[in-house]
This record gives structure tokens, C-alpha cells and sequence, in this order.
């Protein structure tokens, strides 16, 4: 047995006496196991559990998933981010029904072809629910098999990536996929972590080049991040014997299908009232009067980061025009985007949604 195989091998020894219990798997249902993977995808594992625990719970299988409409599905994802997630979940849903027949496909070729589903999400539904020999290339598995190689090359490129693929497959040769594919995944969420790697609990660091040279740290070798972006804007509470105005966000956009409160970014030349009476008149044909700052709501996405200064309003006058007002009772049915919904949560603390 080769080096690489041996280390395979205490990898899965290792996983089956300290992998965590986990909903999905208890059964390994291929519903849980593509839940799951989507989930976790920019998420921690905390909260992917919670999340994965309630859709269950609300959508029991991929056939409720398909008959739900959008806003059902965005509004259960709520709060979970990167809505593309759960769009392209709903309409994957959608085709593993109308031509799996509710079942979903055990190739790889059917499972590339199903929104959402990249080379890393249908090599984790094969390995994990079917038990196919394919490798799980995730950030975990690049960040484990550098350091095993002590590779220098940059993490995201094709030369790590061709060389993990090839040292997986070989780790794993003969064993379990499914707890294969799971035990490396472990390793790197437990004990092979990005910035403080628990190297004495680790069952192959015997194997590791890079443990040896003291380069552990260093791999694998990090890629550039974008600039960050900062919006400074002004977000307009409109309230009325109607309600609350909300907009629904652009379509085709990041946050398409979502809703929120009318928000314009600041610019230097105006004071915040005056950008709230601008945006108002020359987006939705309001016109609107600033009666009261409620707070500061401060909202991530991607690579920005928003600074909101929250106001409360009066209506004065106007032709509403792409917004909607509805009952403070109302709004829990609707889906926000991130900002909007620490909005609502700031409203609902200072009483506000009481009156």
C-alpha cells in the first residue's frame, strides 16, 4: 500500500469514529445530501444546520420544493444570503420532477446539468448518496492536500486543482466513497483549518510535507480578494394609514425576488433629507417629507459593505410608482434582502410596527 493510500485509510478510521452527526446523514437521502451542499455553500455549519432543519420540515422532499412558488422558496431562505442559491434550487427542483421523475439522476453528465449544480456539487451527490468513486474538490479538500504535498501553488488554480484531484483519487482508491469524500471535508472544517490548523489531533500529520517544513500556515498559497466596496446611502421608512412602502428588488440582479425599503446612495452635494425627497419624486413619483431618524443599519454582501441612515417618513403628495404599501402585520410574509431586514428588526424593537 502506498503512502497516499495508508493516509486515505486512517482518514476514514479517523472520520468514523469522530465525524459529526449531522441531519443529513442519517439517511443519506440525495434530496439531504444536494440540500445540504447548496446550504453550506458560503455558510457556516451552525446555521446550515438550522436552516436545513426548518426547509425539511417545510419542504419534506424535491416534489414540494417544485410545487412551492418563488416567494415561498426565498421567503424560506430568508436570512441565508446569496439568493441565486435558492432560485436556482427551486428550479432544479423543477426538472428533477418533471424529467427524473422526482428522483435524482446518479450520472454525473444529468446532475452538471441541473441549475446550480457545479463540478464540486455533483462529485459530493455521487460520492456522498450514491457512493461513486468521484473526488469532492472543495476548499477543504485544496486546503488539506496542499499542506499534505506542501504545495506552493496558488489556491483557485489549475495546477493545485489537477494535483489534488490526482492525490484524492489515489487517497481514496478501494475505500468508501461516501465516507471517503466526508472525512476529507472533516478534516479541513475540524482540524485542518484555514488559519489555526489543529495539527496535533490530526490523523495523517506523520504524512504531511508541510507539517514537517513548518510551512503549514503558508498553504495554500492565498489569491488576490476584491476591493472592498463601501455605499454610504440613505433609506427612506415611508409610513402611511396604508403601511409601509417596500419595492421589490430589481429582477435579474442579486437580490431579484427580494423586497425592501426604498434606499438611495448619498452623494456630497445633498443632505440626507434632500436625497430622500429626490429619490422618492424621481423613482416612484412620491413626494415625501422626512420626519424622524430612526438609526444606523450597516449590511455585507459579497465584497460591499453598506452604511444605511435610517429615516422615517411622511407622504405628502404623488403617483406611487413601483412600490406598495402593506400592514405592519403583513411584512412577515414578505422575503428582504439583508439591509431591509435589520430595518424591519430595528422597527419592531423601537415599537414602530406596533402603531
Amino acid at each position: 500500500m502506498t503512502a497516499l493510500r495508508s493516509a486515505g485509510a486512517a482518514l476514514v478510521r479517523w472520520f468514523e469514529q469522530e465525524g459529526r452527526s449531522l441531519p443529513w446523514r442519517e439517511s443519506y437521502d440525495p434530496y439531504h445530501v444536494w440540500l445540504s451542499e447548496i446550504m453550506l455553500q458560503q455558510t457556516q455549519m451552525s446555521r446550515g444546520v438550522e436552516y436545513f432543519n426548518r426547509w425539511v420540515e417545510r419542504f419534506p422532499d424535491v416534489q414540494t420544493v417544485a410545487a412551492a412558488t418563488e416567494a415561498e422558496i426565498l421567503k424560506a431562505w430568508e436570512g441565508l444570503g446569496y439568493y441565486s442559491r435558492a432560485r436556482n434550487l427551486h428550479r432544479a427542483a423543477g426538472i428533477v420532477v418533471e424529467r427524473h421523475g422526482g428522483r435524482f439522476p446518479r450520472s454525473r453528465k444529468e446532475l452538471l446539468a441541473l441549475p446550480g449544480v457545479g463540478p464540486y456539487t455533483a462529485a459530493a451527490i455521487r460520492s456522498i448518496a450514491w457512493r461513486e468513486p468521484d473526488v469532492v474538490c472543495d476548499a477543504n479538500a485544496v486546503r488539506v492536500t496542499a499542506r499534505l504535498l506542501d504545495d506552493a501553488a496558488p489556491a483557485g488554480g489549475r495546477t493545485l486543482q489537477s494535483r489534488v484531484v490526482e492525490t484524492l483519487e489515489e487517497m481514496g482508491s478501494g475505500l468508501d466513497p461516501r465516507a471517503f469524500s466526508q472525512a476529507v471535508m472533516e478534516l479541513g472544517a475540524l482540524i485542518c483549518r484555514p488559519r489555526e490548523p489543529r495539527c496535533a489531533a490530526c490523523p495523517i500529520v506523520s504524512r504531511c510535507w508541510a507539517r514537517a517544513a513548518g510551512t503549514e500556515r503558508l498553504r495554500p498559497a492565498g489569491k488576490a480578494k476584491p476591493a472592498i466596496l463601501r455605499i454610504e446611502a440613505v433609506l427612506g421608512v415611508l409610513v402611511d394609514p396604508g403601511g409601509l412602502w417596500i419595492r421589490r428588488c430589481p429582477p435579474g440582479g442579486l437580490f431579484a425576488g427580494l423586497w425592501e425599503f426604498p434606499w438611495f446612495e448619498r452623494t456630497a452635494e445633498e443632505t440626507l433629507q434632500e436625497t430622500l425627497r429626490r429619490g422618492f419624486r424621481e423613482r416612484h413619483g412620491l413626494q415625501v417629507e422626512p420626519e424622524q431618524g430612526l438609526g444606523t443599519v450597516r449590511h455585507s454582501f459579497t465584497n460591499h459593505r453598506v452604511r444605511l441612515e435610517v429615516w422615517r417618513l411622511g407622504r405628502r403628495g404623488g403617483r406611487a410608482e413601483g412600490v406598495r404599501p402593506v400592514p405592519a402585520e403583513g411584512l412577515a410574509a414578505y422575503a428582504f434582502q439583508g439591509g431591509s431586514r435589520k430595518v424591519v428588526e430595528m422597527l419592531r424593537r423601537q415599537g414602530l410596527l406596533e402603531q
